[in-house]
């Protein structure tokens, strides 16, 4: 994990090449005001509700197969930005929502560099749209779990 302010290692979990890395998430230590960025192959919803619990930010990739509904929505959209849908979701998978009962924020975003459509997952108040798809852009930057 890297500290932005000064870009100072703040913590480094290294194991042999028999831990699978979507385990390093249970070791990461979650600081107030911090921002944490992963790709989809990490949604941990229990995780996540920890997350926000330690007043902490998060951003991930959406799975297709996720399951929610839809709450509200933003209907004032910069399509010249990319961004495509702002929306307000509860999941509805038993499961998933007794691990993360709050709200959460779905943004669409078309990366129209790579011709893709990604869709993001954060904390429901965390940013505006513009800065997490920012941030998640400029991950190839960082150093990420």
């Amino acid at each position: 994990m890297l500290d932005l302010h000064g870009n100072i290692l703040e913590f480094i979990f290294i194991t042999d090449g028999k831990y699978h890395n979507s385990n390093a998430l249970d070791k990461v230590p979650f600081y107030a005001n911090a921002i944490y960025l992963m790709d989809r192959a990490y949604v941990d919803f229990e995780a996540f509700y920890l997350i926000n619990n330690a007043g902490a930010f998060f951003v991930t990739r959406a799975k297709e197969t996720m399951k929610y509904t839809f709450v509200e929505q933003n209907f004032i959209i910069e399509e010249t930005t990319g961004l495509n849908a702002d929306k307000i979701v509860e999941l509805t998978i038993a499961k998933s929502k007794r691990l993360y009962p709050a709200k959460l924020r779905l943004v669409e975003f078309y990366d129209s560099k790579n011709d893709e459509l990604l869709v993001f997952l954060k904390k429901f108040y965390a940013f505006v749209c513009n800065m997490v798809i920012s941030c998640y852009l400029c991950k190839k930057n960082l150093v990420l779990i």
